[in-house]
């Protein structure tokens, strides 16, 4: 953890039971970081992704949800954008690029999502 850091967080994840039996593990995906506002202020910046575990590639989907929201999200206060202008139309814009992001994998991987 870095000295000049103002936030301080913990994350884990646990294998459901039903995983634990079937010994498929963990879908989940979790990542954190702060960054600094235009005017120094940090920025926690969270994100958490159940991995729909009944589909095949549940881990690599969570995966990649989460990192492609930190992409959005550092790129969208890097521009100068601010926590509290984050309305529905910046949200919007984050989920599809999660989901571009998703289907352009399945889709390399033979299983694109549906169009």
């Amino acid at each position: 953890m870095s000295r000049n850091r103002s936030w301080s967080w913990v994350g884990a994840c646990s294998t459901g039971t039903s995983h634990a039996r079937t010994g498929a593990g963990c879908d989940d995906s979790a990542a954190c970081f702060e960054i600094r506002s235009t005017d120094g202020d940090p920025i926690l910046v969270a994100v958490v992704s159940d991995g729909a575990g009944s589909a095949k590639l549940s881990r690599l989907g969570s995966h990649i949800a989460t990192s492609a929201f930190c992409r959005s999200a550092r790129a969208y206060f890097n521009k100068g954008g601010l926590a509290s202008r984050i309305n529905e139309d910046v949200a919007a814009d984050w989920l599809d690029n999660m989901r571009d992001r998703i289907d352009r994998r399945g889709s390399r991987r033979g299983n694109g999502g549906p169009h």
